[in-house]
């Protein structure tokens, strides 16, 4: 009865494609769903999509018609019984961690989103993950085809960098991995803050940052939150700058294995804004086609004292970054525009 109401009907017989996506989070859904689906518009693959959220209500439209569905990650309840309601119809699932073996510590209450993910591995006419890694993990976790699995990159609306601003004493920190990355190394906080309090740096922290650990920084600046866009368009003002991605890597095995999953957008986000990105060896980083040896580490003191080299010698790390990455224009693969057209054949 209830979705004799809805305001969503399911066409089958329209072409361009239209897409109902439902967002898991306004934030992810910014990153993972929306700028490939503009991609998509752009180049008259679809003819529209509509973003409805976790109440599956919509912005702006009393009734839409759709073609496909495009979900992620934790359905919610009414989106859950939307799709059962719904199955009927092509799904495309996304994936962007390994949800099928999340660490207690990440997620404490698990058995409803493990029973919801299974669904909609099951039922998904395909399913877009962000990484190599994560594809590999999600077949050893569940009876998943290969074929029905699309690794879908995280991108860039703008592969240049910006001009960078010469001299800039900027580290940015993004803290999405924080908390895993202080159970394996407490003390990298601290360590961290007495060589950028030394050598004259402001600590930009970019998250969840509690303020016993801002405290830690006699230059510093939190910024709480920001939408996907602004967040890009400001780490674009800091080009020149250095910013920190620290993977946990040693971790145990089963927590480990969910962490090497993860993608490689730390790398994305801050080579496309001109910063210098000083990383962990973990496997999400170590496998891209972005990574770069001579600015990863493979233990906090090792990241620590990489990070220390690129600010005796900001100019070689510039030029090596430019060398590696820029002049032979790998950012240009990983643009929306480009990694979108893997997509065209779910909605021919």
């Amino acid at each position: 009865m209830f979705f004799r109401k809805s305001p969503y009907l399911h066409r089958s017989d329209v072409r361009p494609a239209k897409v109902l996506a439902l967002y898991s989070s306004t934030f992810i859904g910014e990153i993972r769903i929306k700028p490939y689906l503009n991609a998509l518009l752009g180049r008259g693959v679809i003819a529209d999509y509509q973003v409805a959220d976790r109440a599956m209500t919509m912005e702006g439209l009393k009734t839409y018609s759709f073609t496909h569905i495009w979900c992620q990650r934790n359905v919610s309840t009414a989106q859950f019984a939307f799709l059962k309601a719904n199955s009927h119809v092509p799904i495309i699932y996304d994936m962007d961690d390994l949800l099928t073996s999340m660490p207690d510590f990440v997620a404490s209450s698990k058995r409803t989103m493990l029973n919801r993910v299974a669904w909609c591995l099951k039922h998904a006419a395909a399913i877009t993950v962000a990484s190599d890694r994560l594809k590999a993990s999600l077949q050893e976790d569940a009876p998943v085809s290969a074929d029905r699995i699309m690794v879908l990159k995280n991108g860039c609306s703008q592969c240049a960098p910006p001009e960078r601003a010469d001299g800039r004493r900027q580290l940015v920190w993004t803290s999405s991995d924080v908390p895993f990355f202080l159970r394996e190394n407490p003390q990298f906080a601290t360590n961290l803050a007495t060589l950028l309090n030394r050598e004259g740096y402001e600590a930009i922290l970019i998250g969840q940052f509690d303020q016993d650990l801002r405290g830690l920084f006699e230059r510093s600046r939190h910024i709480g939150h920001l939408d996907f866009t602004s967040y890009r368009g400001y780490l674009r003002t800091l080009a020149g700058g250095v910013a920190i991605a620290p993977m946990p890597t040693r971790l145990p095995q089963q927590a480990q294995r969910y962490f090497d999953a993860k993608s490689d957008v730390k790398l994305v986000d801050y080579l496309s804004s001109g910063l210098i990105p000083i990383v962990s060896d973990a496997a999400s980083y170590a496998t891209s086609e972005l990574f770069m040896p001579q600015l990863a580490a493979s233990d906090a003191d090792a990241l620590l004292q990489r990070l220390a080299t690129c600010i005796a010698n900001r100019k070689a790390a510039t030029q090596a970054v430019d060398a590696v990455i820029h002049q032979p224009g790998l950012l240009k693969h990983r643009e929306f525009s480009e990694l979108s057209k893997s997509l065209d054949s779910l909605f021919v």
